[in-house]
């Protein structure tokens, strides 16, 4: 009967102990995540700050040029001029949106967090 006993008592400690490292891992992973949550939130704040800045740059430079090369120019030339530079501009905002998309694409966010979830996984 005290082996019943010691077989229970040392099942209950083998289950209590596997639960213990069960919640231990979740906790790592649950770190981790964090972890990656604060560096992405980093690393977008810091896109969209140094996006906003070359957009604001980028059009006080291309509205200068404009108005100065049309200004420069007489008669039909100016209308030639604007479909010109409209048509540059059109081309050069999808250049940029492809641009975009492609480095948006290029990035996987929390990539650490689904590779050692894996890893995890396979392991049991």
């Amino acid at each position: 009967m005290s082996s019943a006993l010691g077989y229970l008592t040392d099942l209950t400690a083998t289950a209590s102990d596997l639960l213990h490292d069960g919640f231990a891992l979740i906790e790592t992973r649950m770190q981790l995540l964090s972890l990656e949550l604060q560096e992405e939130k980093s690393r977008v704040v810091g896109l969209l700050v140094w996006a906003a800045s070359a957009v604001f740059f980028g059009i006080l430079a291309v509205a200068m040029v404009t108005f100065t090369v049309i200004y420069l120019l007489e008669g039909e030339g100016r209308v030639v001029a604007m479909v010109l530079f409209t048509l540059f501009y059109l081309l050069a905002a999808a250049v940029s949106a492809v641009v975009i998309r492609k480095k948006l694409l290029s990035t996987k966010p929390f990539a650490r967090t689904l590779e050692a979830l894996k890893k995890d996984r396979e392991c049991f």
